[in-house]
């Protein structure tokens, strides 16, 4: 597989997980409630308690900030690496910390689908982007 449709396939699947963690950080900031019965938060957390609409709000941020960030490294992966390199990091962070609260039981009960879904995409990336540079990857840049 050449570079070129490495870094294309990385620049799609950065786009996808901006998307994704935009989505989720504004639904976190604007709809805390609405979010938290999507993931279908019964009885776990009280969501209407304002300490957890405050911290729903600030994982939102963060969320969006790394949605942000993804856009841009999807700019070019190549030149961006750090970026690509946070992005990933802070997904395998936040999967590790949301797949304890799974299994313990103590998470939303449909909380493993954007557990899933955030694992599929990070592990795309680190399978399809090009650590090695080649001559091909510098007349990219």
């Amino acid at each position: 597989m050449t570079t070129q449709t490495r870094v294309k396939i990385v620049r799609s699947v950065l786009i996808a997980t901006g998307i994704f963690l935009l989505a989720n950080g504004l639904g976190h900031i604007f709809f805390p409630v609405k979010t938290h019965e999507i993931v279908g938060g019964g009885g776990i957390f009280d969501i209407n308690h304002p300490w957890m609409a405050l911290a729903a709000r600030e994982m939102g941020v963060l969320f969006f900030t790394f949605g942000v960030a993804a856009l841009i490294a999807a700019i070019n992966p190549l030149k961006h690496k750090w970026l690509v390199f946070i992005v990933v990091l802070s997904g395998v962070l936040s999967d590790v910390v949301r797949g304890f609260a799974v299994l313990s039981g103590t998470a939303c009960p449909k909380l493993w689908i954007v557990v899933v879904v955030s694992i599929i995409l990070w592990l795309l990336i680190v399978v399809f982007y090009p650590f090695k540079q080649t001559e091909e990857q510098r007349e990219l840049k």
